[in-house]
């Protein structure tokens, strides 16, 4: 069953949904990379430091100092006493006499002569002027506050910022949980012949050739009905003479003429995965050709409908092989509105579920007949034998597709 939110219409424009998609992967390496940066090595070795006990230890002894503790006040007492010295006395009094020669060889002069040039040098200038100052100015010029400067100022950069913010929040856990296994965004002028064939798996391996089923109304035109413009995928139904094989199962193959064309491309050579998270964004055309995104096997079952759009709804659908007879599950709704628009159609394959989502908002849970065999891609568009042929020529049209697998 649909979610509320899916039955109260309340699906995100496919613009916010994508940008907000987009910016959580784009944050998510931006982060990634940030995470081993110099920059936030350096932020968190200055964070551990200035938040530290032992660095407002260090603040506090450095406020505290005063010149009676250091080295220069006890050398300028030294100095002081030795200037009281009868020895001292008597050499300034003798200095230019050869009793002042003689007493400049003693131990005291000496000693004297040695603890004045360094009272009167810059250095002690510098340390006596400096422990005059009051304890925040000390502290200011300290490499302890150029630490502290410095890392508040990284703590307000925006860098920093968004990344505490990140963390506190941290909005990554869903894409963690995710590695992009394949993706074709259509940038070339047309489909990758080496990811896309064009025609049914079994077709191509057993006759070499396409072909459609008894129901359809058009032949496949092997790529012919295949453009890229603006760097999406159109897959063009259109009016036509042209010839095609046919599957009956009760009379096998044979050839027909048929009135119009169509095509498909199916990654069945290139690209099969099982689980993960599958998603592309699409726009249908205004018409009643039936136009589906599927996964398929090498077998006719499992068959998983990511999205189909056939007679003004879309459906979501799984088949499988019952007991007895295929059995199926398939849920619908009105589909007008994703004939106007692009939408992103996703499906999470998991082990014993399939949840099937628009735009991000749940519209079908499954946890029956769960396939459990690697699957490969498809997108076809197909006029049915009942269905009507106005609107055409139409386009199904593919912005782009991916698959993810679980981490």
């Amino acid at each position: 069953m649909a979610s509320l939110r899916f039955l109260f219409g309340m699906i995100p424009a496919t613009s916010k949904y994508e940008s907000e998609s987009d910016k959580l992967r784009s944050d998510y390496q931006e982060y990634k990379k940030f995470e081993v940066s110099d920059e936030l090595k350096h932020f968190q070795e200055l964070e551990k430091d200035v938040t530290s006990a032992d660095f407002q230890q260090r603040v506090k002894t450095i406020k505290s100092r005063n010149f009676k503790q250091t080295d220069e006040f006890k050398k300028e007492q030294e100095y002081k006493k030795c200037l009281k010295s009868t020895v001292v006395k008597t050499y300034f009094k003798k200095k230019n006499t050869e009793v002042g020669a003689a007493l400049a060889e003693s131990s005291e002069v000496k000693r004297m002569l040695e603890l004045e040039a360094f009272v009167k040098s810059d250095k002690f200038g510098e340390v006596k002027k400096y422990m005059s100052l009051s304890a925040n100015q000390k502290f200011q010029q300290s490499e302890e506050y150029k630490k502290q400067q410095e890392y508040l100022g990284l703590a307000k950069s925006e860098k920093i910022i968004w990344y505490k913010k990140i963390l506190k929040k941290y909005p990554f856990s869903w894409v963690e949980k995710w590695d992009l296994a394949f993706e074709d965004t259509f940038a070339s002028s047309k489909p990758d012949s080496n990811t896309w064939m064009n025609r049914y798996l079994h077709g191509d391996s057993i006759l070499n050739k396409g072909y459609v089923m008894a129901d359809d109304k058009h032949a496949f035109s092997e790529g012919k009905n295949l453009e890229i413009i603006d760097k999406k995928l159109r897959i063009l139904t259109r009016r036509e003479k042209i010839k095609g094989l046919v599957w009956n199962p009760a009379h096998g193959f044979y050839e027909k003429e048929f009135d119009f064309s169509s095509d498909m491309v199916s990654s069945a050579k290139s690209f099969s995965q099982a689980y993960g998270m599958i998603e592309a964004k699409v726009k249908f055309g205004k018409s009643e050709v039936s136009q589906a995104f599927s996964l398929m096997s090498d077998q006719m079952l499992p068959h998983v409908d990511v999205v189909k759009f056939e007679k003004g709804k879309i459906f979501a659908a799984n088949f499988w092989k019952g007991s007895s007879q295929i059995s199926k599950s398939v849920s619908s709704t009105g589909g007008g509105k994703y004939t106007s628009d692009y939408h992103i159609f996703t499906l999470i394959w998991e082990a014993g579920k399939l949840t099937w989502k628009v735009n991000g908002v749940e519209f079908k849970v499954q946890t029956q007949g769960v396939p459990d065999k690697a699957m490969f891609l498809v997108f076809n568009s197909s006029l049915k034998e009942k269905a009507s042929d106005a609107g055409i020529p139409s386009a199904f049209e593919i912005d782009w597709v991916r698959v993810y697998k679980s981490k």
